[in-house]
């Protein structure tokens, strides 16, 4: 069971993010997520991430010309200002394209993200009705973006016999031809075959990362393992400094600051209840209750 919406019946016609990535220049394809997928040599690398669409300065003052490469952005970056080419040039950087992306469903809750939590639940000794490796396997089968129901193409499975044969990560290092002080050598070092020889940690990483893919482009359950497994292992976020001055280098937002509004009483609240509960300072570095700051197993 699948919940969620064709984009192309409520949305203008396509995904939403599809406007805020090509119409407004609002996004565009983050760097770890470039990097994870090229360690892993996953299908959508090959299809769905398109290369940079114009000239880029690079550091040394030579120039990265248009449709040389895919290049993300790290999270974090000091953008320039604008949201045109001749203002920011990072504008010209990697976008999502294509029919699989443009096309792809609003969803709620996929099959394949079902899948892995079972197989998370599984590895962990609870009763799921299958192994983590049977769930593990189906959620990857199914964890296209693309719509595989009424208008699939294919692109996914093309790729896909290869892809779950993957032993080990591809040595990869992101590049930022605009400043170096970026690049970074990519921190996804586990494969994608299953291996019933590795630990239950490495194991767990593989569950998370394909669940991390597998629910591209909805966020919050992304963050919600990342802060409580760790997993998927992901680039430093640049420029911590820029937050509410609680984040260290290679912090990662652990929390929202409670809102209020301004108001005396919601500022009362929060400080009678909020923070008792939440047992800590309201802010970004902030631990819930739930992110644990120790070993999975």
């Amino acid at each position: 069971q699948e919940i969620g919406m064709n984009a192309n019946t409520g949305f203008m016609g396509s995904h939403p993010l599809k406007m805020i990535m090509s119409g407004w220049n609002d996004s565009r394809v983050n760097a770890s997520f470039v990097s994870m997928l090229t360690s892993l040599q996953h299908p959508y690398i090959n299809y769905m991430i398109g290369n940079n669409t114009d000239d880029l300065i690079n550091a040394d003052g030579s120039v990265t010309n248009k449709n040389s490469g895919i290049y993300g952005l790290r999270a974090g970056i000091r953008m320039e200002s604008g949201q045109v080419y001749y203002a920011n040039a990072r504008v010209a950087y990697s976008q999502f394209e294509g029919d699989d992306f443009e096309w792809m469903p609003i969803y709620a809750m996929k099959w394949a993200e079902v899948d892995f939590l079972r197989a998370e639940g599984a590895l962990r000794g609870w009763s799921m009705g299958g192994t983590a490796q049977s769930f593990y396997e189906r959620g990857i089968k199914n964890a296209d973006c693309g719509d595989r129901f009424s208008m699939p193409t294919g692109n996914y499975e093309a790729y896909l016999d290869d892809y779950m044969q993957v032993e080990n990560a591809v040595p990869f290092t992101y590049v930022d031809p605009m400043d170096h002080n970026n690049d970074i050598e990519s921190v996804t070092k586990i494969g994608v075959k299953w291996n019933d020889s590795d630990d239950n940690e490495t194991k767990l990483e593989k569950i998370i990362t394909q669940k991390y893919i597998a629910i591209f482009p909805y966020s919050y359950e992304a963050w919600t393992d990342i802060r409580r497994t760790g997993y998927p292992k992901i680039f430093p976020v640049l420029n911590p400094n820029l937050g509410d001055g609680s984040l260290s280098d290679g912090d990662l937002i652990r929390r929202l600051p409670l809102p209020h509004g301004d108001l005396q009483a919601g500022m009362d609240d929060i400080a009678t209840s909020g923070i008792q509960a939440l047992g800590g300072p309201d802010q970004q570095a902030t631990r819930v209750f739930w992110d644990k700051n120790e070993a999975n197993f």
